[in-house]
C-alpha cells in the first residue's frame, strides 16, 4: 500500500494492490474513502508500487504473458480523460520515420528509418516527464539494414523477447529485443514492402514489390551465425498483379 497527493491542493491517496492478477490495484481517496479508480489486471510485488508526484501510479510486475523477463514497469495516469496535451517530442533518427511498434508487453517502443536504423526505446524513460528537454535513453540501436526499415513486427511468445523487421534492401531479419543481437537473416530477390506472421509465430509471409508473397519458416535460435543468410528456399505465391 502506498499514499500519495495530499500537497498543493491535489486530494490525498491510497493505493493498494496484490501479487494476484484476479485482484489488481484499488486507488480510494482517504479523506472521502470514495473510491477513484480500479486496475484489474496488474500483479505487483510487496514494495513494487508507487506514486509518481500526483500524476501517475506505477507498479512492477510479478507475471503477465508476453512480459520480457519479468521486468516490466507499468504507469497509468491518475485522471483516465485523456487531453492531447503534448508529453514529448525529440529526434529519434537522421531520416524520416517509417514505422513504429510497441513490445508485447507494451515495455519498449521500437522505430524504424528511412535511413535503415532501428532503435529500441524503453517506455520508462519515455514517459518521464520531469526530463522531458532531453533525448531519452535507447535500449539498443542497429543501422544492418541498407535502406529503408517498411515494416516492425513484435511477437505474443512468452518463451523468447524477439521482433522481426522487413526492409527495401530485400531482407527480414530477426533481433534479440533486449541485446539487439540479429538473430536470423533472410534474404529475398526484390524489395520487401510488407510482412505479417501467421498466428502460430512459425511462418513469415514478406510481400514484394513485384506483388509476390514469399512464405518462410522462422527458425530463431537455431542459426549459430546470423550473418550467413539463410538458404531455405522460401514458398512463393503469385497472384497479385
Amino acid at each position: 500500500m502506498v499514499g500519495g497527493g495530499g500537497g498543493g491542493g491535489k486530494e490525498a491517496l491510497a493505493v493498494c494492490s496484490n501479487k494476484s492478477l484476479g485482484i489488481g490495484i484499488t486507488m480510494w481517496d482517504i479523506e472521502s474513502g470514495d473510491h477513484l479508480l480500479h486496475i484489474p489486471t496488474c500483479a505487483s510485488s510487496p514494495h513494487g508500487l508507487t506514486c509518481l508526484g500526483n500524476q501517475c501510479l506505477a507498479a512492477s510486475q510479478i507475471h503477465r504473458q508476453g512480459s520480457v523477463a519479468g521486468g516490466v514497469i507499468f504507469f497509468w495516469p491518475f485522471n483516465k480523460v485523456s487531453s492531447g496535451r503534448l508529453l514529448r517530442t525529440w529526434c529519434a533518427h537522421h531520416k524520416s520515420l517509417t514505422c513504429l511498434s510497441f513490445s508485447s508487453d507494451d515495455s519498449f517502443l521500437i522505430s524504424g528509418s528511412e535511413d535503415g536504423s532501428i532503435v529500441v526505446w524503453p517506455m520508462i524513460g519515455l514517459l518521464d516527464e520531469a526530463d522531458c528537454w532531453n533525448s531519452p535513453s535507447l535500449l539498443n540501436f542497429s543501422s544492418e539494414h541498407s535502406a529503408s526499415v517498411t515494416g516492425i513486427l513484435t511477437t505474443l511468445s512468452s518463451s523468447s523477447s524477439i521482433f522481426l523487421s522487413s526492409s527495401l534492401d530485400g531482407t527480414c531479419k530477426v533481433w534479440d529485443l533486449v541485446t539487439g543481437k540479429l538473430l536470423q537473416n533472410l534474404a529475398f530477390l526484390l524489395p520487401i514492402t510488407a510482412s505479417v506472421l501467421d498466428p502460430a509465430e512459425k511462418m513469415l509471409f514478406s510481400g514484394t514489390a513485384d506483388g509476390r508473397i514469399f512464405m518462410s519458416i522462422l527458425d530463431v535460435g537455431l542459426v549459430e551465425d546470423s550473418s550467413v543468410v539463410s538458404e531455405e528456399e522460401p514458398i512463393v505465391l503469385k497472384g497479385h498483379k
